[in-house]
């Protein structure tokens, strides 16, 4: 994998730091991984949140979310953790942002898998991996 450079660099930068967390897909264990402080992980609660307000405006039906745009928040007809991202109605959507939250509240280090709360039939985990305060989320990406 090669890295940034310049322009390209400072704004991959910047939309992980905006975005408040890092993360990577394991397809072969079937797992996100969500690395952040509470603050910068709770952006992806706010996230959701946001994007549910916005499909009942309009006729979206997902939302990439950072810099590389492959952790994907989509509306369907039932609740889904795979290779894409997040899946659900609105309603449900809404419950996986306070899932999200409450995992964060509750545990003020360490690791969380949420997967199982939001859809217990699934063999994916979503974990969220959380740092300490003022943790930067740009410096694992390893194209930085």
């Amino acid at each position: 994998m090669e890295k940034l450079s310049g322009k390209v660099a400072e704004i991959t930068r910047q939309e992980w730091q905006d975005l408040g967390f890092f993360y990577t897909l394991d397809k072969e264990q079937k797992s996100w991984h969500l690395t952040g402080d509470r603050v910068g992980l709770s952006n992806l609660a706010k996230a959701v949140l946001k994007f549910t307000d916005a499909t009942i405006e309009s006729s979206k039906d997902h939302e990439h979310l950072g810099p590389h745009w492959y952790l994907t928040i989509s509306l369907d007809e039932k609740a889904d953790i795979n290779a894409r991202g997040v899946w659900g109605t609105r309603v449900e959507l809404e419950s996986f942002a306070g899932i999200v939250q409450n995992g964060i509240d509750e545990n003020l280090s360490g690791t969380i898998d949420i997967a199982c709360t939001y859809v217990p039939t699934t063999d994916w985990h979503f974990y969220l991996h959380v740092k300490e305060v003022a943790f930067d989320p740009w410096t694992l990406d390893p194209q930085l």
